[in-house]
């Protein structure tokens, strides 16, 4: 934190905008599964009318405290301006993400000269996954009939529940995210269960019509009341390094299976790696981005998800490749402490239908 020099126009927005939130309102009230802090990623764009350039990027990590935070940020100074530093504020109630700055206008004319105007704030309230752009400052000039802008803005951008910081992506999951509740009528108490794991390869060209499949392994295992956990290691093949990326690194890959014999449900635990190599229309885009899944079977069922997926995409010349490591995870015998029949699957509410 940084109060002493922070722009007390700036400080004033977050009261102005949230005056009922503070340290003490966290919100949380009924809240099962609350995470103790949660990330945000701030970036900081300058853009112009034919122009949008990233100046910067941060990391923070916000505590479910309720407190909020102040950061700094400096931009490109017209000259007759100076009110840098600028303070963007910002909190996490276990729920919610607050932020708030306030907008200052620049304008400089060759008729009347120079002159600055604080607007109003800029703020943004969202959960996790959720984002949204806040522009602090814009500089207009006129000249004649001549007539441009500058903006500055800061891109607030909230992590998705249940993701996972590294470097075991996978054994993080286990606790980032709540197990799938089961349906009272799901429940079927039992002490063994037989699941088969494959291990496949896809390939998905929409541009050559290809839609390939190779299963690469298959194994199967089996959990009881006694030994209810089993992990198994894969290696991923299809994430690359190029990019900037670098989950490729991460070898091997862990998928965690647990049998809870009080409801008979078997929870498959692992990460997913999105990697994304884009051109849009006149600039390349790339992501790297982890995401936790949690996947409950409690019936003979057969569920797939993917752990890797690479999309390789481009609007210019109508090309969509995508890549994935995929597992099959088949529920196909169990012995049951109790009732007869099996209740439905059960999907994590961050499961991608990606296949």
């Amino acid at each position: 934190m940084f109060l002493a020099k922070a722009n007390q126009h700036d400080l004033e927005c977050y009261d102005k905008v949230f005056p009922a939130i503070n340290s003490s309102d966290t919100n949380s009230t009924g809240r099962a599964f609350m995470p103790d802090r949660i990330r945000v990623t701030v970036r900081q764009w300058h853009e112009t009318k034919y122009d949008t350039t990233l100046k910067n990027e941060n990391v923070y990590y916000l505590s479910n405290n309720g407190s909020r935070v102040v950061f700094q940020y400096t931009y490109p100074n017209p000259g007759f301006s100076n009110q840098n530093p600028r303070a963007l504020t910002m909190s996490f109630d276990g729920i919610k993400v607050r932020a708030a700055i306030r907008k200052l206008m620049d304008t400089y004319s060759s008729n009347t000269g120079s002159k600055s105007e604080w607007e109003d704030c800029k703020s943004f309230e969202g959960e996790a996954g959720s984002g949204s752009k806040l522009e602090y400052h814009q500089y207009l000039t006129i000249r004649g009939t001549s007539i441009s802008s500058t903006y500055e803005k800061l891109e607030i951008d909230v992590a998705p529940e249940g993701t996972p910081d590294g470097p075991y992506y996978d054994n993080e999951c286990l606790d980032l995210i709540p197990d799938p509740e089961i349906a009272n009528g799901d429940i079927n108490p039992t002490d063994k269960v037989t699941v088969t794991v494959a291990d496949i390869y896809k390939l998905r060209n929409y541009g050559a019509n290809q839609n390939v499949e190779t299963v690469r392994s298959e194994v199967n295992v089996t959990l009881t009341s006694e030994a209810p956990t089993v992990k198994l290691q894969y290696n991923q093949t299809v994430a690359t390094g190029s990019y900037g990326f670098q989950g490729d690194e991460v070898q091997p890959r862990n998928l965690t299976l647990t049998l809870d014999p009080k409801t008979g449900a078997v929870i498959a635990t692992m990460a997913e790696l999105d990697q994304a190599h884009s051109y849009i229309y006149d600039h390349f885009k790339n992501t790297e981005d982890w995401l936790c899944k949690k996947v409950a079977l409690v019936k003979n069922e057969t569920d797939r998800f993917s752990y890797v997926s690479y999309a390789v995409t481009s609007s210019l010349s109508n090309s969509y490749i995508y890549y994935y490591d995929i597992l099959s995870v088949t529920r196909s015998s169990s012995t049951s402490l109790g009732a007869t029949s099996f209740g439905l699957l059960a999907f994590s509410a961050m499961l991608k239908a990606v296949l």
